[in-house]
């Protein structure tokens, strides 16, 4: 499914730029175009993104060409770039924050564990030690040493 939300992007930025086309000069629906952006760069990535952030403006840029316009070539062009900027940073933004949401990796809710042992009971029904479990559901990483009453109660001396 997700190789078809790119058709569904350009219908958005499509009907939007149709609209667009169809009320004139005067209503400026340009900023509707940040929804496919932020869409395509959201489900389909950066370069997604980035390619309706340039495309969109561009095609909106055409619309000069058609229109009795009040603004000058120069203008329209300067809103243009000025647009493609705006949406592709946009666009980056949003794919920067996919990718951070992507590695953050976070331990939620009940966490079965034994009594005894300690272990962690996981999705599959497997039980495993604290450590193995918290390493495979998380970035953390293990090392062991041995805390003072441990070093006490077990050796008869501290570590401290």
């Amino acid at each position: 499914m997700k190789k078809f939300y790119p058709i569904f992007w350009l219908l958005i930025a499509g009907a939007i730029l149709a609209f667009d086309y169809a009320t004139g000069s005067f209503l400026i629906l340009a900023p509707f175009l940040f929804f496919p952006v932020a869409l395509a760069a959201w489900f389909n990535g950066r370069l997604w993104g980035l390619a309706l952030a340039i495309a969109s403006p561009l095609v909106r840029w055409g619309f000069h060409f058609i229109w009795t316009s009040p603004a000058s070539l120069g203008e329209s062009t300067a809103n243009t770039v000025i647009q493609i900027v705006t949406f592709s940073t946009f666009a980056v933004l949003i794919d920067l924050l996919v990718r951070q949401k992507a590695e953050i990796r976070v331990l939620e809710g009940f966490l079965p564990t034994c009594a005894w042992c300690r272990k962690i009971q996981d999705e599959e029904g497997q039980w495993s030690p604290i450590e193995v479990y918290i390493t495979r559901h998380s970035e953390a990483k293990f090392s062991h040493g041995i805390c003072p009453e441990c070093a006490k109660k077990n050796f008869g001396k501290s570590t401290a």
